[in-house]
């Protein structure tokens, strides 16, 4: 199966844009986490 680059960044930004909603999601549910301080 053939990607086309154009794909491959849509993907990407799609991808950056679920790990933002995720990280927004959980500062909001646990507070905003401080750095270094991951689990």
């Amino acid at each position: 199966m053939y990607f086309s680059p154009e794909y491959a960044d849509d993907i990407s930004g799609y991808t950056d844009k679920v790990i933002n909603c995720l990280l927004l999601l959980e500062q909001s549910l646990c507070g905003v986490p401080k750095p270094g301080n991951n689990k």
